[in-house]
């Protein structure tokens, strides 16, 4: 990891990605990683045991960046909004819940945590 956080590494990947004229995709705020997070969904909607009806079925998720529960809750909300999706982070690093409720991205620090992978960054 470069930096402090995962998003100083992503910033830092971007910058290099930019120098030596490579491709850099992003590792949840790209269209098509989205969507390819989104097959998740599509194995669970095939798992589900004939009869349970998408009202009974919660589905928890890690939210670190936002896009593997984009994907998942996308696909899940699609084939029906009787799904019930939960975004779960660390309470040490809150930077995405706090943003969601203030409408736009916020600034918060983010504690140590036995769970970086899924802290997010502080901004």
């Amino acid at each position: 990891m470069f930096g402090t956080d995962c998003l100083e590494s992503e910033c830092e990947a971007a910058r290099v990605a930019a120098v030596e004229g490579c491709c850099y995709a992003s590792p949840y705020n790209d269209a098509r990683v989205v969507a390819g997070q989104g097959t998740i969904g599509l194995e669970l909607l095939a798992q589900l045991p004939a009869g349970v009806a998408a009202a009974d079925v919660v589905v928890f998720v890690p939210v670190g960046g936002g896009g593997l529960i984009s994907g998942i809750a996308g696909v899940l909300k699609a084939a029906s909004a009787d799904f019930t999706v939960v975004g779960c982070q660390p309470e040490a690093s809150q930077v995405m819940k706090l943003s969601v409720e203030a409408g736009r991205i916020v600034e918060a620090e983010s504690l140590d945590t036995l769970s970086d992978g899924t802290a997010g960054a502080s901004r």
